[in-house]
Protein backbone atom coordinates (compact mmCIF):
# COMPACT_ATOMS: atom_id res chain seq x y z
CA UNK A 1 0.00 0.00 0.00
CA UNK A 2 1.42 3.59 -1.30
CA UNK A 3 -0.11 6.54 -1.41
CA UNK A 4 2.13 9.53 -3.09
CA UNK A 5 0.66 12.59 -1.24
CA UNK A 6 3.47 15.25 -3.02
CA UNK A 7 3.85 13.76 -6.05
CA UNK A 8 6.09 16.26 -7.50
CA UNK A 9 8.38 15.50 -4.77
CA UNK A 10 7.75 12.03 -4.73
CA UNK A 11 8.60 11.88 -8.15
CA UNK A 12 11.70 14.15 -7.62
CA UNK A 13 13.12 12.37 -4.97
CA UNK A 14 12.86 8.65 -5.95
CA UNK A 15 16.20 6.99 -7.67
CA UNK A 16 16.13 5.97 -11.09
CA UNK A 17 18.43 3.69 -13.18
CA UNK A 18 21.52 5.83 -14.09
CA UNK A 19 21.17 4.66 -17.69
CA UNK A 20 17.46 6.39 -18.01
CA UNK A 21 17.67 9.30 -20.34
CA UNK A 22 13.91 9.71 -20.89
CA UNK A 23 11.03 12.43 -20.89
CA UNK A 24 7.25 11.72 -20.06
CA UNK A 25 4.60 14.13 -20.36
CA UNK A 26 1.94 13.06 -17.62
CA UNK A 27 -1.41 14.12 -16.60
CA UNK A 28 -2.11 12.99 -12.97
CA UNK A 29 -5.96 12.92 -11.47
CA UNK A 30 -6.27 12.80 -8.01
CA UNK A 31 -9.26 12.72 -6.68
CA UNK A 32 -8.57 13.25 -2.85
CA UNK A 33 -5.39 16.25 -3.35
CA UNK A 34 -5.87 19.24 -5.73
CA UNK A 35 -2.14 19.60 -5.55
CA UNK A 36 -1.74 16.47 -7.42
CA UNK A 37 -3.74 17.26 -10.21
CA UNK A 38 -2.98 18.09 -13.74
CA UNK A 39 -0.12 18.03 -16.00
CA UNK A 40 3.71 17.67 -15.48
CA UNK A 41 6.49 16.97 -17.28
CA UNK A 42 9.10 14.02 -15.58
CA UNK A 43 12.52 14.55 -17.41
CA UNK A 44 14.98 11.53 -15.96
CA UNK A 45 18.70 11.68 -16.83
CA UNK A 46 21.32 10.17 -14.59
CA UNK A 47 19.90 8.67 -12.24
CA UNK A 48 17.81 11.79 -10.73
CA UNK A 49 14.45 13.42 -12.10
CA UNK A 50 13.29 17.06 -12.47
CA UNK A 51 9.78 17.57 -12.54
CA UNK A 52 7.82 20.56 -13.89
CA UNK A 53 4.59 21.56 -13.90
CA UNK A 54 2.88 21.97 -17.59
CA UNK A 55 3.63 19.78 -20.83
CA UNK A 56 1.34 17.99 -23.16
CA UNK A 57 -0.31 15.22 -20.45
CA UNK A 58 0.19 12.87 -22.83
CA UNK A 59 -0.10 9.74 -20.31
CA UNK A 60 -3.13 10.54 -18.16
CA UNK A 61 -2.89 8.23 -14.67
CA UNK A 62 -4.65 8.46 -11.60
CA UNK A 63 -2.56 8.61 -8.26
CA UNK A 64 -3.37 5.11 -7.25
CA UNK A 65 -1.64 3.30 -10.92
CA UNK A 66 1.36 6.53 -10.44
CA UNK A 67 1.70 5.01 -6.93
CA UNK A 68 2.11 1.00 -8.43
CA UNK A 69 4.66 2.02 -11.17
CA UNK A 70 6.73 4.39 -8.89
CA UNK A 71 7.30 1.11 -6.51
CA UNK A 72 7.78 -0.63 -9.52
CA UNK A 73 4.74 -3.71 -8.46
CA UNK A 74 3.27 -2.92 -11.92
CA UNK A 75 4.08 -2.02 -15.68
CA UNK A 76 1.39 0.13 -17.73
CA UNK A 77 0.22 -2.74 -19.58
CA UNK A 78 -0.11 -4.44 -16.17
CA UNK A 79 -2.61 -1.49 -14.76
CA UNK A 80 -4.50 -1.41 -18.30
CA UNK A 81 -5.42 -4.73 -18.22
CA UNK A 82 -6.37 -4.54 -14.73
CA UNK A 83 -8.88 -1.86 -15.38
CA UNK A 84 -6.67 1.36 -14.08
CA UNK A 85 -7.05 4.70 -14.83
CA UNK A 86 -3.58 5.08 -17.61
CA UNK A 87 -3.51 5.89 -21.19
CA UNK A 88 -1.80 7.30 -23.16
CA UNK A 89 0.38 6.56 -26.65
CA UNK A 90 2.14 3.18 -26.77
CA UNK A 91 5.65 5.09 -26.91
CA UNK A 92 4.84 7.34 -23.87
CA UNK A 93 3.51 4.24 -21.78
CA UNK A 94 6.86 2.23 -22.72
CA UNK A 95 9.42 5.61 -21.48
CA UNK A 96 7.15 5.20 -18.59
CA UNK A 97 7.95 1.62 -17.98
CA UNK A 98 11.66 2.21 -18.60
CA UNK A 99 11.50 5.00 -16.12
CA UNK A 100 10.43 2.89 -13.68
CA UNK A 101 12.09 -0.06 -14.10
CA UNK A 102 8.86 -1.91 -14.36
CA UNK A 103 10.25 -5.69 -14.92
CA UNK A 104 7.46 -7.13 -13.21
CA UNK A 105 5.65 -7.27 -10.05
CA UNK A 106 8.33 -7.86 -6.74
CA UNK A 107 8.60 -11.02 -5.27
CA UNK A 108 11.08 -13.05 -2.81
CA UNK A 109 11.63 -16.54 -2.11
CA UNK A 110 9.71 -18.27 0.77
CA UNK A 111 12.87 -20.25 2.09
CA UNK A 112 12.13 -18.81 6.20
Amino acid sequence: MLRLVRIADALRLRGYNAAVDSEVHLHVTDDLLPGNRGPLVLRVRDGRAEVTPGGRGEVRVSERALASLYSGFATPATLQLGGAAIEGPDRALADLATVFGCGGPPWMTDFF
